[in-house]
C-alpha cells in the first residue's frame, strides 16, 4: 500500500444492504412479540433502530406485506380449555371442563382479542357483534 492509499472499513449499521420482504418482516414479528426489546432485536440484525421503526410503521400502514389500513386481516387464535377449580382448595384442577356436543347458547364464555398494537379487549358471556366490532374500532385507535 502506498501513503496515497485510503482503506475505509464499514461496520455495524453503516453498510447498505439490500433486504428481502420476507427478511424484513421477520424482523418486524420479532419486535411485535410481547416483551420482546426493541434495540435488543435492531443489535441482533445489525440495523439501526430508526430502519426498523420505519419497516414497522409501513408494516402497520400496509405499505409492506400486510394489509392495507382498514383491511379485515386472519390473525392466529388459540383456544385454551377453561380451567376447573377445586371447590374445597380453590386450587386449578387438573381435570379439564368437557367439551359439549352442541354449542350451549345459555352459557357464558370468555375471550380475549389482543390486536397488534398492543390493545387487549376481554369478553365474557354472550356479546352483540356491532357492539364488539365498535370495540375493536376504537381499540385500534
Amino acid at each position: 500500500m502506498s501513503g496515497d492509499d485510503v482503506v475505509e472499513i464499514i461496520r455495524g449499521i453503516e453498510r447498505r444492504r439490500r433486504w428481502s420482504l420476507a427478511d424484513k418482516l421477520q424482523v418486524v414479528a420479532e419486535v411485535e412479540v410481547p416483551g420482546a426489546v426493541f434495540a435488543a432485536v435492531a443489535r441482533r440484525h445489525d440495523i439501526s433502530r430508526g430502519q426498523l421503526w420505519n419497516w414497522r410503521r409501513q408494516f402497520r400502514c400496509g405499505e409492506i406485506g400486510g394489509a392495507p389500513p382498514g383491511m379485515p386481516q386472519f390473525l392466529p387464535v388459540c383456544m385454551a380449555p377453561e380451567p376447573v377449580f377445586n371447590t374445597a382448595t380453590g386450587a386449578p384442577s387438573a381435570e379439564r371442563t368437557p367439551r359439549a356436543s352442541k354449542p350451549d347458547r345459555t352459557a357464558s364464555g370468555r375471550m380475549e382479542i389482543t390486536l397488534a398494537n398492543g390493545a387487549s379487549i376481554r369478553v365474557e358471556g354472550m356479546v352483540d357483534v356491532a357492539l364488539l366490532q365498535s370495540a375493536i374500532t376504537a381499540a385500534r385507535r
